[in-house]
């Protein structure tokens, strides 16, 4: 009989601590001693959506030298050069002080072919050939020219002004087709620049 009792009162008690613990109740849990040995679980964040890559060309001044000059011009904008937006036809000198020409928002594709070009160039005087940063995501030229392949046609420079020279020079492009065996140039789209 006292078992009985004493087994009552057991379910009771457990009644009322599942009880208890159900309804809010704080409690502590009992140490776990292979807790320490036990990998615990992360609950990751989902990942947000990423944003469109730039899709760089890698294609080199000596590979551009090799290729055939087209008759042809294609299209491109020069962009912003030192702070600059670029008209045409521009008399403007740009003086540079700072130490480099820089160029950004520009843009070019290979008009022909309806394509990204391969590579984008800055010319100094003809003489001189810088490879820019090509294949920058540029969906508003695309959506102005309506062709998504014109999405990845943006491109930026930043040339040290020591490997240029001092004085005044002049600042063209050299434009790669889409299939790299010819180029085009701006022709009679170009701007001065005073390098300091």
């Amino acid at each position: 009989m006292k078992n009985t009792i004493l087994t009552s009162k057991l379910l009771f008690l457990c009644f009322v601590l599942t009880v208890m613990c159900s309804c809010g109740a704080e409690t502590k849990p009992a140490p776990n001693k292979t807790a320490a040995n036990t990998p615990t679980k992360t609950i990751t964040k989902p990942k947000p959506k990423p944003k469109k890559k730039d899709k760089l060309s890698s294609l080199n001044v000596e590979r551009m030298k090799t290729l055939k000059k087209s008759d042809i011009n294609t299209a491109f904008h020069f962009g912003i050069a030192n702070g600059k937006k670029l008209t045409f036809p521009s008399k403007e000198i740009i003086e540079i002080k700072d130490g480099f020409l820089t160029l950004k928002r520009g843009w070019a594709f290979d008009k022909l072919s309806k394509k990204a070009a391969k590579g984008v160039f800055i010319a100094i005087d003809n003489k001189q050939y810088f490879a820019t940063k090509y294949g920058f995501y540029r969906p508003d030229v695309s959506k102005q020219f309506k062709n998504k392949n014109y999405d990845y046609t943006g491109f930026e420079a930043r040339i040290p002004t020591a490997k240029i020279g001092k004085g005044v020079h002049t600042v063209s492009l050299v434009i790669v087709d889409s299939n790299a065996k010819k180029y085009y140039t701006s022709k009679n789209k170009s701007f001065k620049i005073n390098v300091k």
